[in-house]
């Protein structure tokens, strides 16, 4: 495979030679094992405002502050169960989780999974947004500058009636 590369033009050859090596293994050399290697990733991700929202719906639905916490505790373990299965695994090998999953469903049947997994970092990203937006908008609202109330909805010009 790789003599027919070479015969190519260079710069396919470089190509596929920088995509084969993107998912190699990570050699062991390579790989942050310490706290202070990985804390910023992992408190990034608990300090999502999604979270503040969930914090808040416990009370909206009419729990007390420690049945809340309990709920929130309790979900949280079990979601992290299951993705440190994953962690496990890419630790033992070396390689992602996305790289693993074409030994299982091979090149064109990660398609799927990988698609997948753009959909909901792009869903994370979009309702993180959003809650950030609405904070936002809502502490306007209060301060007098904008109205929380209207719809946000851009020029009237171009939109239809």
């Amino acid at each position: 495979m790789h003599e027919n590369l070479s015969t190519a033009t260079p710069g396919a050859a470089t190509a596929q030679t920088d995509v084969e090596q993107n998912l190699q293994s990570i050699p062991e050399s390579a790989r942050t094992r310490s706290v202070a290697g990985q804390f910023w990733i992992w408190a990034g991700a608990n300090l999502a405002p999604i979270n503040w929202v969930l914090g808040a719906l416990g009370v909206q639905l009419g729990l007390g502050f420690a049945d809340t916490v309990t709920v929130l505790v309790v979900g949280n373990l079990i979601g992290m169960a299951l993705f440190g299965l994953f962690v496990l695994l890419g630790q033992r090998t070396g390689a992602t989780g996305m790289v693993l999953a074409r030994a299982v469903f091979g090149r064109r049947g990660n398609y799927l999974p990988s698609a997948i997994q753009a959909l909901l970092g792009i869903g994370w990203c979009a309702v993180n947004t959003w809650i950030i937006l609405d904070l936002v908008m809502a502490l306007l609202g209060k301060l007098g500058m904008v109205d929380p109330e209207q719809p946000n909805v851009g020029p009237r010009s171009w939109w239809p009636s």
